[in-house]
């Protein structure tokens, strides 16, 4: 049966990572009148000890945040939906946070930057603008704490790109889209190109699936799926996607459909649909594996408190049961 756990109600946090030192926690934290970004200390005894900083944003709310590295020297990139720009700052030696610099995306829409991503090699950051249709790539100027705009990437009319995962061998990098609920499989550094071409496009949904039809659409359980979602007139939204550790195979979560889509990776980088898997709690927002390949966490926000945690029920497999 699935294991739950109920977070800590301190803050409501949007997105958090550690480190390189593995002593401080960066976050975007979501609150009512601004979006503050902070900085805190870790300690073995104890999650936080102590915020070092804070910063309010012009911005209402943050969605992602991603810290790059070279050397010993860091800078922080934190993805402003509502301000449609990124925010940069630098990692200072005492593990605090420098004065903010911002970019903003322009185009015919409003902007709203969903994620940025950094590539393995820790010289590019890919930003996915969900309100633009667009992917940014930044290249990564850590000493300075700069980004230089190098390439945008124009998605679908309407797909509503949001978060990516590189695959462990650095050749390809996969986009979940949004709005169109599918997945984008991209060349990554081929034939002098930082990003594309677009190898390959497949829905997260199953055969059949009517993402209009309120009355006769269903979750993964059977049950009537949990929608609307955004625009309002679907009854499912993606919104998080990993590639396991061994790089065999590739997830996505549904918000509607309530699932996790599995794909195998094949030596190409091309997808074959595997399976889905109930997330056993509506709205699945965020998941994460772990390193072992043999567990996924899954943020259930609509099923709170739900954090499901399915194990993988054939390694061969890619599949997923809960337990």
């Amino acid at each position: 049966m699935l294991s739950r756990a109920r977070p800590c109600s301190a803050v409501l946090s949007c997105w958090a990572v550690i480190s390189l030192s593995r002593s401080r926690l960066l976050g975007s934290a979501l609150c009512l009148a601004a979006q503050p970004f902070s900085a805190a200390r870790l300690s073995r005894a104890q999650l936080c000890s102590a915020v070092l900083m804070r910063y309010d944003f012009y911005d209402e709310r943050g969605a992602h945040v991603a810290v790059a590295y070279s050397g010993s020297s860091g800078m922080v990139v934190s993805a402003a939906y509502h301000g449609g720009g990124i925010n940069i700052l630098k990692i200072l030696a005492d593990g605090s946070l420098g004065a903010p610099a911002s970019i903003l995306h322009k185009g015919e829409k409003e902007a709203h930057p969903h994620s940025c991503f950094i590539d393995p090699s820790g010289r590019y950051g890919l930003v996915s603008d969900l309100g633009l249709d667009r992917i940014y790539v930044y290249r990564l100027d850590v000493l300075g704490g700069a980004l230089q705009e190098e390439q945008i990437l124009e998605t679908t009319t309407d797909a509503g790109p949001r978060h990516m995962s590189f695959h462990p061998n650095g050749k390809f990098v996969y986009g979940i889209n949004e709005l169109d609920s599918t997945i984008n499989v991209y060349a990554f550094g081929k034939d002098g190109a930082i990003l594309g071409p677009t190898l390959q496009t497949v829905s997260t949904l199953p055969d059949g699936y009517n993402n209009r039809d309120h009355v006769n659409a269903k979750n993964a359980k059977g049950d009537p799926a949990s929608g609307p979602n955004r625009p309002p007139d679907q009854t499912n939204a993606t919104a998080d996607i990993h590639v396991s550790p061994d790089g065999r195979f590739l997830y996505g979560s549904n918000r509607g459909h309530d699932s996790l889509v599995c794909f195998s990776i094949g030596r190409d980088g091309l997808l074959t649909l595997v399976d889905f898997t109930s997330t056993e709690g509506a709205h699945p927002r965020n998941f994460s594996i772990h390193p072992s390949g043999s567990w996924v966490l899954v943020a259930n926000q609509d099923a709170w408190p739900s954090w499901g945690v399915p194990a993988r029920e054939a390694v061969d497999e890619g599949a997923w049961t809960s337990r």
